[in-house]
């Protein structure tokens, strides 16, 4: 395959050296954009591998959305493949190769790969979509992605287990991450009120920080669109709802949503996201039998890391 590296970048000279240090010299070639560095990451890129960042800015008007930043370096890229990495990310270079090495393959135009996020010893299992080819494009104003552009155009992204990525967000920035998080979330809903992703983490974001009600208000509103074009938010929406209902004994509520959930998933099982989505449905059929059993405070939302 040939694949180019694709990053946006803002202080990370501490995160570079293990991100990039033992891969870089595998790809065909690594595009970098800086939304403003002060730590000298400009001058590590260009001094120890030879790459001038583009030196761009984060706009307030389009809730400090990476996507144009990122969409603009796949514009520059000529292989036939782009690799999306953030600079806390890690991938290993055995891993790398093999994929850099295989044969150029003919159907899928993206593949998920496994995400282990590391948190206080804990590892969070998820899966991102971060190999695609260079035609498809990033779309949302916060946490872009690649799959609603694919489902419009009427592609599919497939799986790839052999290469995981391993994520180290910095344990002193979470707090205040997740506010600002929350901050850019409330601006992009205000411009794109039917982005139902934008609901489904808010109203995650919310359910972390203990606020029920409005975790509660966020979520329902997903639940009751049943947005086809963000299958797993709605059927992430549909389990975390269910479990602040258990808090409060709302049984027949819990109901209705499994049942909800059930044809909805039913209704869009050719999904490729869906697909790959390893643990919804086990999680509503537990759910389904704890109810039954009245065992609600067996009922509580897997964890992962966004």
């Amino acid at each position: 395959m040939h694949v180019t590296l694709c990053m946006v970048v803002l202080n990370e000279a501490h995160n570079l050296p293990d991100c990039l240090g033992p891969i870089a010299d595998l790809f065909d070639s690594i595009l970098i954009a800086d939304t403003g560095s002060t730590d000298g990451t400009p001058e590590l890129l260009k001094a120890r591998w030879g790459i001038e960042a583009l030196p761009r800015q984060l706009m307030a008007e389009e809730c400090f959305s990476l996507a144009p930043l990122r969409n603009e370096l796949l514009e520059n890229v000529v292989t036939p493949w782009a690799l999306r990495l953030d600079a806390d990310e890690r991938l290993d270079r055995d891993a790398v190769r093999r994929m850099i090495e295989s044969e150029e393959p003919s159907g899928p135009a993206g593949y998920f790969v496994p995400w282990l996020t590391e948190i206080a010893g804990t590892t969070f299992e998820d899966y991102k979509l971060v190999l695609a080819r260079r035609e498809v494009r990033d779309s949302g104003l916060v946490h872009d992605v690649l799959q609603t552009d694919m489902r419009q155009r009427g592609l599919k992204a497939g799986w790839y287990p052999d290469l995981p990525v391993r994520h180290f967000p910095d344990h002193s920035r979470l707090a205040a991450k997740a506010e600002r998080y929350r901050q850019r979330l409330e601006c992009a809903l205000g411009k794109a009120p039917q982005w139902y992703r934008y609901h489904w983490f808010l109203g995650y974001n919310r359910y972390r920080a203990g606020d029920y009600s409005a975790a509660r208000h966020y979520l329902d509103i997903v639940c009751r669109a049943l947005p086809g074009n963000f299958p797993v938010e709605c059927l992430n929406s549909h389990m975390v709802l269910a479990e602040i209902e258990a808090r409060t004994g709302n049984a027949e509520r819990i109901r209705e949503l499994i049942e909800s959930a059930h044809l909805f998933f039913a209704e869009n099982r050719e999904d490729f996201e869906l697909a790959v989505n390893f643990r919804l449905q086990r999680w509503f059929q537990a759910a389904e039998v704890s109810l039954a059993l009245g065992n609600l405070k067996e009922i509580r939302a897997y964890d992962f890391m966004s």
